[in-house]
């Protein structure tokens, strides 16, 4: 039988290690997570099927820390382009294409770090959509992951010839007009 004095010691224990815990967490979670809040309960916009405009609305996503749903959301947005995109260019879709098919057309290399995008891509949707309960490994920082899956993707599109920066694809646009334009003009008559 414990003594009353050692019940609250035990108690006064536990006290301290929790307020201890609790603060290590915030801690950790401030020197981790320095981006403003932003506001999350907005919903996602829609996602054009080759271009993802570079915008105001996303330029402010990258910058402003969002809740997990909204990391999420844009995750399961950038594995629906990009599938439609993969089954357009190659015949298949994100989920069944062959590292093989990819090889051929971009390198091995490549096509390994493709083949990684489109499994942890896979991973998130299912997760977003609830067919997934756990990911392995966890996810700490949503920001950052998504940050990572996104620069990859562009890295994936560049390998094709797109891209989902508007800004780059209107500059090569008007850079081919100009050459068409050129080509087009009346030759000076009598030199």
């Amino acid at each position: 039988m414990a003594s009353p004095f050692a019940r609250l010691r035990s108690l006064v224990l536990l006290a301290s290690a929790v307020l201890l815990l609790v603060s290590v967490y915030g801690a950790i979670t401030r020197w981790l997570a320095p981006e403003g809040k932003g506001k999350d309960d907005l919903p996602q916009g829609g996602v054009e099927r080759t271009i993802v405009a570079q915008s105001e609305a996303r330029a402010d996503f990258l910058r402003n820390a969002h809740s997990k749903a909204g990391y999420l959301a844009a995750m399961r947005q950038l594995y629906e382009v990009l599938d439609s995109m993969v089954g357009a260019e190659f015949g298949s879709g994100i989920s069944t294409i062959q590292e093989g098919t990819l090889a051929a057309k971009m390198g091995a290399d490549e096509a390994r770090q493709a083949m990684e995008l489109f499994r942890s891509l896979s991973r998130l949707r299912e997760y977003a959509m609830g067919e997934r309960r756990f990911l392995f490994p966890p996810v700490l920082r949503w920001s950052a992951l998504t940050s990572r899956v996104t620069s990859d993707a562009e890295a994936f599109l560049n390998l094709l010839g797109m891209t989902t920066d508007a800004e780059m694809m209107m500059a090569k646009g008007r850079r081919r007009r100009r050459s068409e334009t050129r080509s087009y003009l009346p030759q000076e008559i009598g030199a």
